[in-house]
């Protein structure tokens, strides 16, 4: 049975397989609870949406706006799409240092995302238990985080409200983690003229995040707010608002926040010193345009200690990533960004109309959140969301002289969001092996190698599999609903006219995976969709609620949440 205990839900509530054990924190948009998978008795944390400000909660629990007025109403629907999106959000990044999600679902009139539980501190509470840090537990902190934030920024998001409540430190590992993603916009590669909610911490959002125009917004504001963090880390002092320090500034007045440079001369070293002053800088022209150009700056080798160096080193693999281009700022302005999808549309809201500026903290102590990956949620109990892990890879398929089949390809791994299929550029993420697809038939030359039917369906002889030819026909679906699909495709649907019943067509296995992507890239099957994710019919034994997919245009195999909306392609085995 579920109760309310004034605004929260009471101890001892249930909600589906979840039962309340404690209230973690609140804030101006949530609740985050302390909870228990009674399911296999997992601590796990559930931030629920509850706006304070225009929600009220009925003796049973539900949620609901305080008044039947329309603004009300619009203003509680608006903020709960807004929820939604933060969860669709994170699903869409994989690295150990962006706090992850397992599971959501909607219930009592409003919507509930859950995470690993795992004790620690928010960076504040940390600094003060610690009293200050050295510059190498500052590194050890920002650098991995650093990490995250450059997969973000690549694949087009923003943070937007980095601060010290919202840096989480595990007590288990001192790893750090990224919170609360209620102000991420996916901001870069927006029209100009497009207008963005300011949801920001003054003390630690730069000037440009003031304004509702995305295109003056891009890395260089979340790299203003780290550099803010650092500067309260390394000074405990609150910096001041980036609105007073130009209005100082405007007056010709000195700058009222001091040199970080100035204030700990001797106790850090030069070079961290002035990447922080270079990152608060007023100007966003003014600051290090990419995360990797101000780590590199930050982390010159030069100077350091053994330890330091070492942790430059490392630099790459705690990003998770290869080498990745440097994103063109100019181009980024003149983007069109992608039309959404209409299940993704978030509630309208008037340009003019003011939006709430507090985004929902996370624990300002030793609780709340998250993370390991190798977590696994119970399957069939609605929406579960796990962090890819990552698969065994054998070595790619070769020709009989040994080269590639096809060239080097850059990763994508976009599971969600709205994708331009016509303009989307990849994404790159970690670096793996291209896993070998299944037992090979006897080689044959390229040329002679695909058969169109002219039915609606191409015969590969090497691999003696047979493709749809038609292979945007079902657009994106869920996994079990991709099943269904191809269950039930036959003869006389998506330009097929071979004769096929249901039941003849099915999901390439997680072996053949690789082999879609070759289909891609020889032209026989013409208008594949570039930069998409394709279902197999395998699941990952060791985490049911996961399933295997392979990047179209990488060949890379992975797994992602069963509920994820990607592409398939059906196929079936040829055996003349």
């Amino acid at each position: 049975m579920i109760r309310a205990d004034k605004e929260q839900i009471a101890i001892g509530s249930q909600l589906q397989s979840y039962r309340i054990d404690g209230v973690l924190g609140q804030g101006g948009f949530g609740i985050t609870y302390r909870g228990v998978d009674i399911s296999d008795n997992r601590a796990v944390a559930i931030k629920e949406y509850f706006p304070r400000s225009m929600a009220i909660r009925d003796p049973d629990g539900s949620v609901h706006p305080k008044s039947d007025g329309e603004e009300d109403k619009r203003m509680f629907a608006w903020g709960l799409e807004r929820f939604r999106k933060e969860i669709l959000t994170l699903a869409k990044f994989t690295h150990d240092n962006i706090v992850p999600i397992l599971y959501f679902f909607e219930t009592l009139g409003t919507v509930y995302m859950v995470m690993p539980f795992v004790e620690g501190d928010s960076l504040k509470a940390h600094v003060k238990k610690n009293r200050g840090m050295s510059e190498e537990k500052l590194l050890n902190i920002v650098v991995p985080l650093l990490g995250g934030l450059e997969v973000m920024h690549k694949v087009g998001f923003l943070h937007r409200d980095i601060k010290p409540d919202n840096i989480f430190i595990q007590h288990h590992n001192n790893q750090p983690l990224l919170l609360d993603f209620g102000a991420t916009r996916q901001a870069m590669g927006v029209d100009k003229n497009a207008a963005m909610t300011v949801v920001m911490t003054p003390e630690y959002a730069p000037m440009e995040q003031g304004h509702a125009d995305a295109s003056k917004q891009g890395p260089w504001t979340d790299i203003f707010s780290m550099g803010a963090v650092m500067y309260w880390a390394v000074t405990e002092i609150k910096p001041i608002s980036a609105n007073m320090r130009a209005t100082a500034m405007l007056s010709q007045e000195p700058d009222p926040l001091p040199p970080v440079a100035q204030v700990a001369k001797g106790q850090y070293s030069e070079r961290v010193l002035k990447a922080i002053d270079h990152a608060i800088r007023i100007a966003a022209n003014d600051r290090p345009q990419t995360i990797a150009d101000w780590r590199d700056e930050m982390l010159g080798t030069q100077g350091l200690s053994p330890s330091m160096r070492n942790l430059s080193g490392r630099v790459a693999q705690m990003a998770g990533r290869r080498p990745l281009p440097t994103i063109d700022r100019a181009s980024l302005r003149s983007a069109v960004p992608p039309p959404p999808r209409a299940s993704e549309a978030p509630a309208a809201v008037p340009e003019a109309t003011p939006a709430p500026t507090e985004a929902a903290p996370p624990p300002e102590n030793s609780s709340a959140s998250v993370v390991q990956p190798s977590v696994v949620t119970p399957a069939g109990r609605g929406i579960p969301l796990q962090r890819p892990a990552f698969a065994t890879r054998g070595v790619a398929p070769t020709t009989a002289g040994g080269a590639p089949l096809r060239p080097p390809l850059m990763a994508n791994r976009q599971p969600l969001g709205n994708r331009n299929e016509a303009e989307e550029a990849p994404t790159n993420t970690t670096a793996t092996p291209t896993i070998a697809p299944g037992p090979q038939a006897a080689p044959a030359a390229q040329n002679d190698r695909f058969v169109d039917n002219n039915d609606g369906t191409v015969i590969d002889r090497k691999y003696r599999l047979m493709g749809l030819k038609n292979v945007k026909c079902f657009g994106r679906k869920s996994w079990s609903e991709a099943l269904s699909a191809v269950r039930d495709l036959a003869s006389g649907a998506c330009g097929l006219a071979d004769g096929s019943h249901s039941g003849d067509w099915r999901l390439p296995t997680k072996d053949e995976l690789p082999i879609l992507a070759e289909w891609k890239e020889s032209g026989a099957f013409p208008g594949v969709p570039p930069f998409d994710d394709f279902w197999s019919r395998d699941v990952n034994p060791d985490n049911t609620a996961n399933a295997w997919f392979v990047g179209i245009d990488s060949g890379k195999v992975d797994q992602g949440a069963k509920w994820i909306e990607n592409r398939f392609w059906p196929v079936r085995t040829f055996r003349r």
